[in-house]
């Protein structure tokens, strides 16, 4: 996906992130670690976010 700024990178990377975290919730019998990395055009990242979702014993 092509976008125009790093900040709207962050912006679709974060609401993926929210999306996929969604569905994993659903399912997830364990725990789970989520990360999502942006490249540029180059292949740099230049954002990365992280989710951990544990469930409580």
């Amino acid at each position: 996906m092509d976008l125009a700024t790093i900040s709207d990178a962050r912006q679709e990377a974060l609401r993926a992130l929210h999306d996929i975290a969604g569905e994993e919730t659903v399912v997830a019998e364990q725990d789970r670690k989520l990360v999502l990395s942006v490249q540029d055009e180059a292949g740099l990242s230049v954002y990365s976010a992280t989710l951990t979702l544990s469930q409580s014993h």
